[in-house]
């Protein structure tokens, strides 16, 4: 490849430059317009967090949802938890009916409530059976008339450990939902059920030291979620607008220093999020906070690269719009390709296969395209206003050439680096080897309990709930559907039911209450009826064993307790469901249950299509598309801006070397991820390519100057040691700026939001580092630029300007 005339690309950026100070008053106007425009779509700017938005319309598993939905109705619901030394107090009672009451008629989308005070159960009598309500004629307050309605509730085996536990200590007030309208927004409609419950729980009615409750069900643990984590991101993005601030008043020392960047990274943030909403995007939340940081973090590092190289000319000529066009000749090309390596790296992300991690490459290209538009345009043009100076009014500390004592320490470092290449080589190669072995021990969990961390109020409540007997926040549903109507009319293929049953209540992830497996489907509800039918002996809790039977007791239960029955099987007896509660999910014991739940499910009905629906499903296909997306979101990056560093140094060799020291940061990271047992999840997933994007941004600006600076001098040494001089100090003060930026996260509550700062601000510190070292030793190994000129060792380092 014939070599990239770097003079020939400066000078380009330079009449740039020169045209944005000429027409600069135009430029402002024009960006103040855009900004208006595209900033008002944030008012339409949407954010979910539920794992609707996880897969595409087109997805295998929303297309199954979509179908349970239309035979059972709405898959969400609400539960009131209710906690108490005996549930069958009267002031408990009469609490528990008072949220039926309430949920029924006040809850939007309510469709039926199930509690002790609701429930119906089948009873035999001498001439036939009855349907009873236990609580139906009211709650009484005779000790014994309550001990009988007791004990009828806790013989049934239907009921115990299912609606109320064995040890009578706890219950549900659940609610079923009517489905949601598919033309309006799924959220806002869930908002208002989850807002409601909010309501309703926050009562001071339902205050009392008989019992205690809890909140289950996505409507309101999604928004209690949602709520939280508007609330620390704010929190995260203040405090990180606050180091912003003094990051750059410490590094730039000026007013304008701190403005402009600051005001460049508010505009181009809006602006990006707003084009998204008007194009219909919905943000995620989980993931949300990830562009507007790169986007702070990014925006005040290339601030800083055309900030300095201004102050050092500006310093050395005293003249403002000459300073600022210099700015833009020396640091145009080198942030621009920085740019386009981040973006590539995160346009990766698209191709993962997951909703969310499509939006963040999305949104987060755009914003880094942004914050580099508004950057590149407004930085110069502020720098350019004001008055000129004469030279000798430059401070004492600053070389005649407008270097820092600071700068040309970072040049004295290029000499130690020169004398260690070698050693710095054979240690670099000796920590990827001690990174390997953690590297393979990075696995993936998809436990959203286990990302958000206990140390989250929400989080506490729900591990509460998933202590007890009945609670749970992980289920899902098994449809089986046959074509032919009447077809569970077969005592084989109920038997099959039962047996699946039996085989999910012995998974590893099923709920056991007391070691009653959570599992209940249309077999509980023909057993109770099948007692009744056979003067409530309990010998006939089971399921009848000959057809014409069978299809008897089914007939009368789709008619004398048809929402119970209904819940569980179509109308036309040929579809049914077993509805399963988990009590944690684990990305490894979820993908075993699931070949496992597979199987059982091709033996036991070949001639039935069958379909996983909810968590378990949700989250072991994520598990799945983590893996491959992971891989191939790095291989693409890796390959896009391994041919990105060759296109710009139109050399193979020079783009390959150059991505030596970009890798380190991955490798080590990957290690730390793998030693301290951290789980590749959502977030985790993300930090490989942002890191890789981000951490090639010093080793373009280095290498250029580095080739630049060689083709004047000829000498790899001199050429280094001015490199150094000049953009050392941007590189450590940019990385320093992105870390602290990151390092912001780890204030947040949120355990992957602490996770995800953490690991990036380690990586790019290590990409830091090896810009440092490993990049300038590789250059004085390989000499990737051509042969040195016999002339340049008698050449000092000011030939290299």
């Amino acid at each position: 490849m014939k070599q990239l005339n770097i003079s020939t690309i400066n000078r380009f950026f330079a009449r740039l430059g020169g045209a944005q100070i000429k027409h600069r008053f135009l430029i402002l106007l024009i960006f103040a317009a855009l900004t208006v425009a595209f900033g008002s779509g944030l008012t339409r700017l949407k954010i979910s967090g539920n794992s609707d938005g996880w897969y595409g319309d087109s997805d295998q598993i929303k297309i199954d949802k979509r179908h349970y939905n239309e035979i059972f109705g709405n898959t969400d619901m609400v539960a009131v938890l209710v906690l108490s030394d005996d549930v069958f107090k009267p002031e408990v009672l009469r609490a528990v009916d008072e949220m039926s009451r309430r949920l029924e008629k006040g809850c939007p989308f309510a469709d039926r409530v199930t509690s002790l005070t609701r429930v119906d159960v089948p009873r035999g009598t001498e001439d036939g059976f009855e349907i009873v309500n236990p609580f139906g004629n009211g709650i009484p307050d005779n000790p014994d008339e309550l001990k009988a309605k007791k004990d009828f509730i806790m013989s049934r085996s239907s009921l115990v450990n299912t609606l109320v536990s064995d040890d009578a200590r706890e219950t549900f007030v659940s609610l079923s939902l009517h489905p949601f309208d598919p033309a309006l927004d799924r959220d806002e409609q869930a908002e208002t059920v989850g807002n409601f419950m909010i309501d309703l729980l926050s009562d001071p009615a339902f205050k009392s030291d008989a019992y205690e409750i809890h909140g289950i069900g996505l409507p309101y643990t999604d928004l209690v979620q949602a709520n939280f984590d508007d609330e620390e991101t704010a929190k995260s993005v203040i405090i990180a607008g606050i180091v912003m601030l003094i990051v750059l008043a410490f590094f730039t020392r000026s007013v304008v220093g701190v403005l402009v960047p600051s005001l460049a990274t508010i505009c181009a943030i809006a602006a990006s999020l707003g084009f998204m909403a008007y194009c219909g995007e919905t943000a995620d939340e989980s993931l949300f906070i990830v562009p507007v940081f790169l986007g702070m973090a990014l925006s005040v590092g290339y601030s800083i690269h055309y900030i300095n190289m201004f102050k050092m000319k500006f310093a050395a000529s005293g003249k403002r719009k000459e300073a600022a066009v210099y700015s833009v000749e020396n640091s145009g090309w080198a942030i621009f390709f920085t740019v386009v390596t981040t973006i590539a790296s995160l346009i990766s992300f698209i191709f993962a296969g997951l909703k969310p991690i499509s939006w963040l490459g999305r949104s987060s290209s755009l914003v880094v395209f942004s914050v580099y538009v508004y950057t590149a345009a407004l930085v110069p043009i502020f720098l350019s206003f004001g008055k000129d100076k004469a030279v000798s009014e430059s401070p004492s500390a600053e070389g005649k050439d407008g270097t820092t004592a600071l700068d040309r320490y970072f040049e004295g470092f290029a000499d130690l680096v020169y004398k260690r290449k070698v050693a710095i080589i054979a240690v670099t190669f000796l920590v990827f080897a001690a990174m390997i072995p953690g590297i393979l021990r990075i696995h993936i969990d998809m436990d959203m309990i286990a990302m958000n961390g206990n140390r989250v109020p929400y989080v506490q409540d729900i591990l509460k709930i998933m202590r007890t007997k009945l609670g749970n926040i992980y289920s899902y549903s098994v449809m089986i559907e046959y074509e032919d109507d009447e077809a569970f009319k077969d005592v084989e293929r109920m038997k099959n039911l039962e047996e699946l049953e039996r085989r999910i209540g012995a998974l590893n992830l099923t709920k056991k209450s007391n070691g009653k497996p959570r599992v209940t489907s249309v077999t509980s509800v023909i057993k109770e009826f099948y007692r009744a039918f056979n003067e409530d002996d309990v010998a006939f809790f089971a399921v009848p064993e000959e057809d014409f039977v069978l299809s008897q007791v089914m007939e009368f239960c789709s008619i004398d307790m048809h929402k119970d029955f209904s819940d569980f099987m179509d109308d036309d007896f040929k579809v049914a469901t077993v509805n399963v509660d988990m009590a944690q999910f684990n990305s490894k014991a979820g993908l075993a249950d699931i070949a496992s739940l597979k199987a059982d499910l091709a033996e036991l009905f070949p001639d039935a299509h069958c379909s996983i629906i909810g968590d378990m499903i949700e989250y072991s296909e994520m598990t799945d598309r983590l893996t491959f997306g992971e891989v191939k979101s790095l291989l693409f990056s890796f390959v896009i801006i391994a041919a990105l560093l060759m296109l710009a140094f139109m050399s193979i060799r020079t783009g390959l070397i150059a991505m030596l020291p970009n890798i380190a940061p991955v490798i080590v990271v990957g290690g730390i991820i793998g030693y301290l047992g951290i789980p590749l999840d959502l977030t985790t997933m993300t930090v490989g390519p942002i890191i890789l994007g981000i951490a090639v941004d010093d080793t373009i600006h280095l290498n250029n100057h580095v080739k630049l600076l060689f083709g004047k001098c000829g000498g790899y040494k001199e050429a280094t040691r001015v490199s150094f001089r000049e953009i050392g100090k941007s590189m450590f003060q940019t990385t320093v700026t992105l870390c602290a930026m990151f390092i912001v996260l780890t204030s947040s509550l949120l355990r992957y939001i602490v996770i995800l700062g953490g690991l990036l601000s380690v990586g790019l510190a290590v990409a830091l580092i090896a810009d440092y070292t490993v990049t300038p030793a590789l250059i004085f190994l390989t000499k990737p630029f051509g042969r040195e000129r016999p002339q340049s060792g008698k050449n000092s380092p000011v030939d290299c300007f």
